[in-house]
């Protein structure tokens, strides 16, 4: 037994007491003034022992491994490594048993749950609670062993997957297993100050265990930072228990807002969302309650009394419950993980208010589905107090919200990659492990690491800004008129490119991200539906639709090289690219997709009308269309514009508004900027100098004066609602004169 066995063993045996006797003794201080030590200290002093490892441990899990790293191995025997638990319907363990009843109850799987070094918890409680909240799961065993050596009486396995950074650990020195999982639901470092517990839990990522990530942000981190391997899943929500109250009226007073308010959890800013409620009570009085849970605690003893109500800690049902009656709900996270807790009140219908987060943009948008604030109590009051007595924008938001969450709603699909990853990692990725147990600290592009989607499509693999540059954006966001080409574009990409304005995902710069931003803007709709790509140019939007949930997608263009390229490039079974004039789509039915996309299209189209005819008859009635133009809201864009010698159609947003308008009933504009205030945006950048990705851009609603008074990538319609066939301007009808708006000559 070593040094750290025996000390461990030695706090199993005399527990509490033990440690307050040192505790004490520690903070005393001994007779030469050595200096008192406070509870972390006391924890870390602990855990350095209990939690240590050297380079021939990692080399030796390494090694063991090596031999099934491009293996297909049929997985059917898990150990998982799980902390002492005490609720399972929450949070991270309530994802861990949900993913091991998925491969019990889908794959077969045998699960054993693992808990090593606690000899004194109550595995029979800890069973009925997993029984409870996964049925399934009531004949996986859940076995207690104090050293880790005794858990390989159980046998070999196929997998094993530690969890909490704490069993990473054990994971590392137990072998017999043919590969390692590593479940990472959060970037667990930044649960501690920076010091000695911090550095424990970021050595894990280190290991070389493959990544089983939960959200996207998460993988990255994982591979960019750490050159490790990973797959993630993004959370879902279960819609049969978070749905919306359709009978809630939006004007009722008391508003009542729900706050996620845990004391002793730093992540998630107890203090600071306290603080802005007091603000917020202070400001509207009667007019507002303000309920929290999550944990147990008076708010008397914190001079909260009349003016927060605390529930404790309720139950799944009870959860759901209250967020439908919530007109707000608030809730701070300060790590790198969104929780659960947005997924639920955006599926309930009740608007989401947080702080800002850049790793959780890819589902968090400002003034689109949520509103987001900076990390300062006024602040946060003030987005709280706008986000309640606009009663316009929250329903707004929350409609957006609920659009964007139904596309977060199917477990089962999420699982299956996790468990086609889980049998053969090496499938369309490049396997990556320390070498002598050192972080690469090249970046991703240096190393070349694999694209994190699968096939031709990539995204983000850029590394991040060199501190000390200095933030700003571009005035106006000008659109650089200049063909890829002239911005140094590779040879290679002249016959797809030459001949028009389009961007490739061989070339990843600002302007390529800046055009996929808009169909990462429209997955929410496109979950499960039929799209048209109308425009489809180099095709990696359309392939982006149809590997983010489309049901099929259908890309045509007018360019025989464009189409040639993409089919070459892009090959999917639920994607087709065809050579069509938008001027006449046929070989569809009437009524035929859900959705219709064009994006940067119909500035090139000499006859708009005969476009958005085709569109009329094709989209079913209950579908949407998006369309994308330059935002042509000054004479000076408008003559800039007119120098590009693709754009036919110099049009201002008020005369796309009033062409549109003619063939469908309700349109919405969006303002669409980058959210990165770090960047400069420069269309004309290469890929080696781009540090951002399609997620860091925001699409606001806004109506057409708002639209001319700020800054805007593009002007962006949601179009919704084809008018009565009688009401259709005829054939050949002049479009109306609107502001200057010039049509070109063809070319």
């Amino acid at each position: 037994m070593n040094d750290a066995a025996r000390l461990f063993d030695q706090v199993l045996k005399k527990g509490k007491k033990l440690a307050a006797e040192r505790f004490s003794r520690l903070r005393r201080g001994a007779a030469n003034n050595t200096p008192a030590i406070d509870k972390y200290s006391l924890e870390a002093s602990y855990f350095v022992d209990l939690f240590d490892f050297t380079k021939e441990d990692i080399r030796t899990s390494l090694s063991h491994l090596d031999g099934f790293r491009d293996e297909n191995i049929e997985i059917k025997k898990v150990a998982w490594f799980i902390p002492e638990f005490e609720y399972a319907y929450f949070g991270g363990i309530h994802t861990i048993f949900r993913l091991a009843a998925f491969l019990k109850e889908k794959k077969g799987v045998k699960n054993y749950f693992l808990i090593i070094g606690q000899r004194n918890i109550n595995k029979e409680i800890m069973d009925k609670a997993m029984a409870a909240a996964f049925p399934a799961l009531d004949d996986q065993p859940i076995h207690v062993f104090d050293y880790i050596h005794e858990a390989e009486t159980l046998g070999e396995f196929d997998a094993t997957i530690c969890t909490l950074w704490l069993t990473a650990y054990h994971s590392l020195k137990f072998n017999k297993t043919r590969r390692k999982f590593y479940f990472i639901q959060d970037f667990e470092p930044l649960f501690y100050p920076a010091g000695t517990l911090n550095a424990q839990a970021e050595a894990t990522y280190s290991f070389g265990f493959l990544g089983i990530a939960n959200t996207v942000s998460l993988k990255q981190i994982y591979e960019q930072d750490y050159g490790g391997t990973a797959e993630f899943f993004t959370p879902c929500v279960d819609t049969s228990i978070f749905y919306p109250d359709g009978a809630k009226d939006p004007n009722k007073e008391p508003f009542t807002v729900f706050f996620y308010g845990r004391p002793g959890h730093p992540r998630n800013g107890f203090e600071l969302g306290l603080a802005a409620l007091k603000r917020l009570k202070a400001r509207m009085g009667p007019r507002v309650r303000i309920v929290t849970a999550g944990a147990g605690w008076d708010p008397g003893e914190l001079g909260l009394e009349g003016i927060v109500e605390n529930l404790g800690r309720l139950n799944y049902d009870k959860t759901a419950e209250l967020y439908r009656h919530c007109d707000a709900g608030f809730v701070l996270m300060f790590t790198r993980h969104p929780s659960y807790i947005p997924f639920e009140l955006m599926a309930s219908g009740c608007l989401v208010v947080t702080n800002n987060n850049p790793a959780n943009t890819w589902l968090l948008k400002d003034r689109v589905n949520c509103i987001l604030s900076p990390p300062s109590a006024s602040s946060l009051c003030e987005a709280l107090e706008e986000g309640l007595v606009n009663t316009a924008q929250r329903l707004t938001l929350v409609r957006n919200a609920k659009m964007t969450i139904d596309h977060y709603t199917d477990w089962n699909r999420e699982f299956e990659k996790i468990f086609a990853f889980m049998c053969r990692p090496s499938q369309g990725k490049e396997l990556h492990k320390p070498d002598d147990y050192s972080v690469d600290t090249k970046s991703p592009l240096e190393i070349m690491e694999k694209p994190i989607l699968k096939n031709d499509y990539p995204v983000d693999t850029k590394p991040t800004m060199d501190a000390g540059e200095k933030p700003s954006l571009k005035d106006d966001y000008p659109v650089d008129t200049r063909s890829p080409l002239d911005a140094g574009e590779k040879p290679i990409l002249r016959d797809v490119t030459a001949d028009g304005e389009r961007v490739t995902h061989l070339y990843p710069n600002d302007c390529y991200f800046a055009h996929l931003s808009v169909y990462h803007f429209i997955l929410p709709f496109v979950k499960g539906k039929i799209v048209l790509d109308a425009g489809s140019g180099s095709g990696y939007g359309s392939a982006y639709l149809a590997d983010h949930g489309a049901r099929f997608v259908e890309g045509i263009d007018v360019n025989p090289k464009a189409v040639a390229f993409c089919k070459e490039h892009f090959r999917r079974s639920n994607l087709r690219f065809q050579l069509m004039d938008l001027q006449g789509i046929s070989g569809f039915p009437g009524h035929h997709f859900d959705v219709i996309f064009s994006s940067n299209v119909l500035e090139h189209v000499p006859d708009v009308r005969m476009f958005l005819t085709s569109a009329w008859r094709l989209l079913k009635p209950d579908g949407i269309m998006l369309i994308t133009v330059p935002p042509i809201t000054s004479e000076a864009a408008r003559s800039a514009d007119r120098k590009n010698p693709y754009h036919l159609n110099s049009w201002s947003p008020r005369k796309w508004y009033a062409v549109i308008s003619q063939y469908f009933e309700d349109i919405q504009l969006y303002r669409h900027t980058c959210t990165r205030t770090d960047v400069i945006l420069d269309f004309g950048n290469t890929p080696e100098q781009t540090i951002i990705n399609e997620r860091d851009f925001r699409f606001e609603p806004v109506d057409l004066t708002a639209l001319y008074q700020g800054p805007t990538l593009s002007a962006t319609f949601i179009v919704k609602n084809p008018r009565a066939g009688d009401t259709l301007p005829p054939p050949g009808e002049p479009v109306p004169d609107i502001e200057g708006s010039f049509t070109g000559p063809g070319m």
